[in-house]
C-alpha cells in the first residue's frame, strides 16, 4: 500500500488539519449513541479522536478506475456508523482492540479506525484492512489498491508421543504446557479444559463431553488431578481405544475496557488438541486466529508462537 497524499489534497486535506469543535461534536454525538439492540457503547480513544479531527467532513472521490480493484470514494463522519455496534463487535474481538466509526464508502461499506490508527472497512463480503493509517487507507480506496482481508488462519503442529505416557496423560500434559505458554504471554488465559472423548473410528459408546476447571495450583498438580479424574471416568464408561479432543476455554470477555490499549492489544486466539490412539500415536494441536496474520504477527502472540515452536522441537 502506498501513501500518495496528492489524492487527499484534492479533497481539502492537508498535514496538521484539525476540525476542532466540529470534529469533537461528531465524536460526542457518536459516543452518546447506545446500541439499538444488546449492550454496547462507543469508547473514544486517542487515535480515534486524532483521526476524526484530521479528516472529519471531507468527501473523497476517485479520479482513476482502480489499479487492482474498483476505486471508490468515501465520506469521513463517525456519525454515519454510530449504530453499528454489533457490526464492529466481531472484528474488535478478533483484533483484541477497540474500534471507532470513521465514515462510509460510496458503496456503503463501514469505515472504522482502531487504537493503532489502522483503517478498516466492513461490508457484506467481510472485513478488510485498508491501511496502517487513515491517510494510507483512504488513498488505497481512491486508487483501487487491493485491501487485505481479515480472515481466520490456523497454525498446526504435530507431536510424537511422550515416552511412557498413554493417550490421556500425553494429551493433558501437553495441554497444560500450552496453557502455561499462552498465559505467560497474555495470549489466552484458560480457566477450563473442555474434553470430547469418543471411541476410535467412531464405533461403540456414546461420546463424552467433559469440563475440568483449572483451579489455582502448580501445573503438575493440576495435570495430575485432571489425568486421574479423566482415567476414572473413562474406565467407568468402558472406553478403551479412544480419540480425544481438548479445547482451552477462556473467559468470554477478552477486552478489558478499563486497561485495554494499543500497546496491550491481545487478538483472539483459540487453541485445540486432537489425539488418536494408535501406532504410532500422533498428537496434533492448532491455534486459530480470526484476525489471521494481524493476530499471529502481533508482539505477544508472535512471542508465544516462538516458544511453542521451541517446545515442539524439544519433543522430536
Amino acid at each position: 500500500m502506498t501513501d500518495d497524499r496528492c489524492v487527499l489534497h484534492t479533497a481539502g486535506w492537508q498535514p496538521g488539519r484539525d476540525t476542532g469543535n466540529d470534529g469533537m461534536l461528531a465524536i460526542l454525538e457518536t459516543v452518546s449513541t447506545v446500541a439499538q439492540s444488546g449492550p454496547g457503547r462507543w469508547g473514544v480513544f486517542p487515535a480515534a479522536e486524532q483521526s476524526v479531527r484530521e479528516f472529519h467532513g471531507l468527501t473523497f472521490r476517485p479520479t482513476v478506475p482502480g489499479l487492482q480493484v474498483a476505486a471508490t470514494g468515501c465520506t469521513v463522519d463517525p456519525r454515519l456508523g454510530r449504530y453499528t455496534h454489533s457490526t464492529l463487535a466481531g472484528l474488535s474481538e478478533a483484533l483484541g482492540i477497540k474500534l471507532f466509526p470513521f465514515g462510509r464508502t460510496d458503496s456503503d461499506a463501514l469505515l472504522a479506525v482502531d487504537e493503532q490508527a489502522r483503517l478498516f472497512s466492513v461490508d457484506h463480503g467481510g472485513s478488510w484492512l485498508l491501511g496502517v493509517s487513515p491517510a494510507e487507507g483512504i488513498t488505497a480506496l481512491l486508487q483501487g489498491q487491493r485491501p487485505e482481508r481479515v480472515a481466520e488462519e490456523k497454525q498446526e503442529w504435530l507431536l510424537p508421543p511422550m515416552a511412557e505416557e498413554d493417550t490421556v496423560a500425553d494429551a493433558v500434559k501437553t495441554a497444560m504446557v500450552l496453557v502455561f505458554i499462552l498465559d505467560r504471554h497474555s495470549v489466552l488465559r484458560t480457566d477450563i479444559l473442555r474434553l470430547h472423548v469418543r471411541e476410535k473410528m467412531g464405533f461403540g459408546r456414546e461420546p463424552l463431553d467433559l469440563e475440568y476447571p483449572l483451579r489455582d495450583g502448580a501445573m503438575e498438580d493440576v495435570a495430575l488431578r485432571v489425568i486421574t479424574e479423566l482415567r476414572a471416568r473413562l474406565q467407568a464408561a468402558g472406553f478403551e481405544a479412544l480419540e480425544l479432543d481438548i479445547t482451552l476455554a477462556a473467559p468470554q470477555a477478552r477486552i478489558d475496557e478499563a486497561s485495554a490499549s494499543a500497546e496491550s492489544a491481545t487478538p483472539r486466539v483459540d487453541c485445540a488438541l486432537i489425539t488418536a490412539n494408535g501406532d504410532p500415536r500422533v498428537l496434533r494441536f492448532e491455534l486459530a486466529a480470526p484476525a489471521g496474520r494481524l493476530a499471529f504477527e502481533q508482539g505477544n502472540v508472535a512471542a508465544a508462537l516462538e516458544e511453542i515452536n521451541k517446545y515442539t522441537e524439544s519433543r522430536r
